[in-house]
C-alpha cells in the first residue's frame, strides 16, 4: 500500500477525514508530520459504539493500546505532544504502554509525560453504590526533548489574587492580573462550557455515546499548537477535536473507523464556519 494513497473520506481547506483504523495510519500519515494528537480512546466499559466492540478482554485492550500509541509516536514531529483523555481504570494501561514503547523502539525519541491534567465535570452518571464518578484524566506527552510547542499567554485566566483579594503584586507581572491555569480543569456550572455533554447539550451530536465539550479541547489546542500546525484526532468520534482545530485556523486530520461517524463528521466540518473562537 502506498503511503498517502489511501483517498480521505472527506476533505476542505483545513480538515481531512480518513474513514480508517488508526491502527494503520503509518500508511497514510507520514512519519513526524503531526505536531498535536488529541487522543479520547473506547473506555472498553461496554458503550454502543458504531463498528467497535467495547468489551475486549484486558488483554486485547491492551495490544490495541500498544498499537494505536506507536502508531501515535511515528506520526508525531520530535516536540510533538499527544494528550490522552482516560478514566481512571485506564490510567495504569496507558502508563504501562507508554513504558513498553520506551523500551522497545530504542531508535525513536521517547515519550515523556510533561503534565497530568484532571477533568473535573457536572452531571456526572447516577450511581448507587458508589460516589458519583465526575472526573476524567488527560495524561499529556511529548515525543523527545526537543522544546515542545507552549502558548501560555493564549490561555491565561483572572488571577483569584487580583479579582478577590485585590493583591495589587499581580499587577507588577509579565501578565497583570493573570495566571495559568491549574491542571484541574472543572466545570463551575453547569452551561460554562466545560459540563458533561449529555443529551441536553446544545452541543450534543444524536447517537454518540462519548463526546467532550469544545471548550476542553480547545484550551489544549490553544496551548499546544499554532496557526500553522497540524493536528489529529486518531479516534474521531464526534469530531470535536477536529471541528475546534478547524475554528481556530489548524490543519486538522481526523481518523474514524466508523463510516456513520463519518458522516456525522464531514456534516460538522461543513456547518463550521472557519473562524477563531477566541
Amino acid at each position: 500500500m502506498d503511503l498517502n494513497k489511501i483517498e480521505p473520506y472527506y476533505q476542505n481547506e483545513l480538515s481531512t477525514v480518513y474513514n480508517n483504523d488508526c491502527r494503520t495510519m503509518d500508511n497514510f500519515i507520514p512519519n513526524k508530520s503531526i505536531d498535536l494528537i488529541f487522543s479520547d480512546p473506547p473506555f472498553n466499559n461496554s458503550s454502543k459504539y458504531s463498528n467497535w466492540n467495547d468489551n475486549l478482554s484486558e488483554n486485547d485492550y491492551i495490544k490495541f493500546t500498544n498499537e494505536w500509541l506507536g502508531q501515535s509516536l511515528h506520526s508525531l514531529k520530535e516536540g510533538g505532544i499527544i494528550c490522552i483523555y482516560v478514566p481512571d481504570n485506564l490510567v495504569k494501561i496507558i502508563f504501562d504502554s507508554v513504558d513498553s514503547i520506551n523500551q522497545t523502539n530504542f531508535s525513536l525519541p521517547r515519550f515523556n509525560r510533561i503534565d497530568w491534567c484532571i477533568y473535573h465535570y457536572t452531571f456526572g452518571r447516577h450511581n448507587k453504590t458508589k460516589f458519583v464518578s465526575s472526573h476524567c484524566h488527560i495524561l499529556v506527552y511529548r515525543k523527545g526533548d526537543k522544546q515542545h510547542i507552549w502558548n501560555r499567554n493564549s490561555i491565561l485566566v483572572p488571577s483569584l489574587r487580583s479579582t478577590k483579594y485585590k493583591d495589587k503584586r499581580t499587577l507588577y507581572t509579565d501578565t497583570p492580573g493573570l495566571r495559568t491555569p491549574d491542571d484541574v480543569l472543572y466545570s463551575k456550572r453547569p452551561g460554562d462550557g466545560l459540563s458533561r455533554i449529555n443529551g441536553n447539550s446544545k452541543e450534543k451530536v444524536i447517537g454518540h455515546p462519548n463526546q467532550i465539550p469544545e471548550k476542553l479541547v480547545e484550551l489544549f489546542i490553544l496551548a499546544y499548537s499554532n496557526e500553522n500546525s497540524t493536528n489529529l484526532e486518531n479516534f474521531g468520534g464526534t469530531g470535536t477535536f477536529g471541528c475546534v482545530s478547524q475554528k481556530l485556523q489548524r490543519q486538522s486530520i481526523i481518523i474514524e473507523i466508523s463510516s456513520e461517524y463519518c458522516f456525522d463528521i464531514k456534516n460538522r466540518l461543513s456547518n463550521e464556519k472557519n473562524t477563531r473562537t477566541r
